[in-house]
């Protein structure tokens, strides 16, 4: 497993999306003494008021992928550069997700050789596999899930190793997402039956967690945090300069209904590709059948993570949301599966075993491939760009992330309202260049397009997807 895991390296050599390369920079700064600040912004969400920068890292996602990966910079930074430095301590991580699951599986009753089928298959991820070596919280979440699950059991008897681990991996989960409490679900339904290893547990994550939650308390919550979660009418709003508001959201629940309905099936789809595609359902049934702690735990967890990230933070859910956060249980999901379906593998005389173990390479290799395929030309195009000398920091551009590492300057999103607002950003921040590409903002569309120009908006490459204008205010 540590061979395919860290064979996957060499293979993304970016790291291919905005949170990705957020948690990246982020950690780089962390590591190199420039404190958790970044130098750019991708959301109002953390420049309330349109602050100086650097400004605080991490006000609205969580650090534990950053905190790994500067870990991995300072440790391994002598011997390569900070992205393969950063891409090995997620490695690291990933490959203990193996080990964590047999763990799991042998908790659960199964026998070594079917524990070790479900620690390959986990390990190695299926369509998960780019995921758990994404600069990012899938491989963290999916260990800490894994040892939280592992450890009820213990919990249910008492066990102070178990305590303590699930205690450190709730706190874990806490720090790798948002909506890592949920985890919490998991030993809180053995309150009955052992309340002071509960406590106890629960003690333990608060630990672990409360230093995060008293420098969020000290630094103050951003305007509008909550409300760019649950109150989004369009998903462009998280980005807008001012924060949704309640009376908004309400004027338009025609919109948000349908929104959610909408996203029903999406999300639906992510779950069962998370899983494997087939594991996911079996995982279900069998779960409901089940009467263990580990089972129980797995199902509580993931009705709630699916519920909250469906009709609570529904936009945000279709956009990465929820597979991040179901990261988790993914582990679990295919040992519960793997151990219904056992009877049936032992009547195959094991060829159901090597079919899994084939199918799941096979579909890590399309995962490899797909994410090169739609992460790739991207990178490439601003590379390009940036080499060619015509896009000076710092930039107005919608994915700040990413253009501020290949920039190396400055970089802040274009704020969703328009040009009346792009203009004060602009002035606030001396940002002299504006880059449009696919996926920008509808308010810029005419812009993009060429049906409308500004005087002080001096067009400067027009043709091919990035488009380059200077800004010149007076």
């Amino acid at each position: 497993m540590a061979v395919l895991r860290l064979a996957v390296i060499p293979l993304l050599t970016h790291p291919g999306y905005s949170d990705a390369y957020y948690y990246f920079i982020a950690a780089e700064r962390l590591a190199h003494g420039q404190g958790l600040t970044i130098d750019f912004i991708w959301s109002a969400a953390e420049a309330p008021g349109l602050p100086a920068l650097p400004i605080p890292a991490l006000r609205f996602w969580m650090p534990l992928a950053t905190a790994i990966q500067s870990a991995g910079i300072a440790f391994f930074g002598a011997l390569l550069d900070p992205l393969r430095a950063a891409q090995l301590a997620i490695a690291l991580v990933a490959i203990a997700i193996t080990p964590a699951t047999y763990l799991l599986a042998r908790r659960l009753g199964a026998g070594r050789e079917l524990a070790a089928l479900a620690a390959f298959v986990a390990g190695v991820g299926g369509v998960e596999a780019v995921a758990w070596s994404s600069l990012d919280n899938f491989a963290p979440l999916a260990l800490l899930g894994t040892l939280l699950l592992a450890s009820l059991p213990g919990m249910a008897r008492g066990a102070r190793r178990d305590i303590v681990v699930a205690g450190l991996a709730l706190g874990g989960c806490v720090l790798a997402r948002a909506d890592g409490a949920l985890y919490a679900l998991a030993p809180l339904l053995l309150l009955r039956r052992a309340p002071r290893a509960v406590v106890a547990t629960l003690a333990v994550a608060a630990v672990v967690a409360a230093p995060w939650y008293l420098r969020d308390a000290m630094l103050g919550v951003p305007q509008g945090q909550l409300a760019r979660t649950m109150l989004l009418v369009r998903y462009d709003e998280f980005f807008r300069t001012d924060p949704p508001t309640l009376e908004r959201f309400l004027g338009s629940i025609d919109v948000v209904l349908r929104a959610k309905l909408d996203a029903f099936l999406p999300d639906v789809l992510t779950f069962l590709f998370a899983t494997l595609v087939v594991l996911g359902p079996i995982a279900l049934v069998a779960a409901v059948r089940r009467a263990d702690p580990i089972a129980r735990g797995w199902l509580v967890v993931t009705a709630a993570i699916f519920l909250s990230q469906w009709l609570l933070f529904t936009l945000h859910s279709t956009r990465g949301s929820l597979a991040h956060s179901l990261a988790g249980i993914v582990p679990a999901a295919v040992v519960l599966a793997l151990v219904a379906v056992e009877p049936w593998i032992v009547s195959t005389r094991r060829l159901a075993a090597g079919a899994a173990v084939m199918a799941t390479l096979l579909l890590a290799a399309i995962g490899v491939q797909e994410w090169k395929s739609e992460f790739d030309p991207a990178e490439q195009a601003r590379r390009a760009t940036v080499a060619s000398g015509a896009v000076p920091a710092p930039v107005l551009v919608a994915n700040a992330p990413a253009w501020r590492y290949d920039l190396d300057g400055p970089a802040i999103v274009t704020p969703p309202e328009g040009v009346a607002v792009l203009q004060e950003v602009a002035r606030r921040y001396g940002v002299r260049t504006l880059v449009l590409e696919p996926g920008h903002f509808a308010a810029y569309d005419a812009l993009y397009d060429g049906r409308e120009g500004f005087d002080w908006l001096v067009p400067l490459q027009l043709d091919g997807p990035i488009r380059i204008w200077q800004i010149e205010l007076r």
